[in-house]
């Protein structure tokens, strides 16, 4: 369709993102739900401000950005443990989508 296009994954590949994969596959213990939330929003911040390529440069160049994970997802897997009201907060300055697709998957 002729549409230029970015795809982006959470946790990233940079610093912060490959600490948060050691802690979801176990491979890093010393955290707890409040620390990954933090880890979580930082990276966010990294994938849409600072990191290269970046969201927030992606789309002045034009791209529709396609990201895996948004602050709804840390809504929904760390809300079940932490406040929302905090979750939004360390988010805060994360744009929300224009649009957010939600699929089920069965196990």
């Amino acid at each position: 369709m002729g549409v230029r296009y970015k795809r982006f994954k959470e946790p990233t590949f940079g610093r912060i993102g490959r600490l948060l994969r050691k802690a979801l596959n176990s491979t890093w213990t010393e955290h707890d739900e409040h620390m990954l939330a933090l880890l979580f929003a930082a990276d966010r911040h990294a994938l849409y401000s600072v990191q290269q390529p970046c969201i927030q440069e992606s789309l002045k160049q034009g791209y529709v950005c396609i990201v895996d994970r948004s602050v709804l997802t840390t809504l929904v897997y760390q809300g079940a443990q932490l406040s929302e009201r905090w979750l939004l907060t360390i988010n805060h300055d994360i744009p929300k989508p224009d649009v957010t697709i939600a699929i089920t998957v069965s196990l």
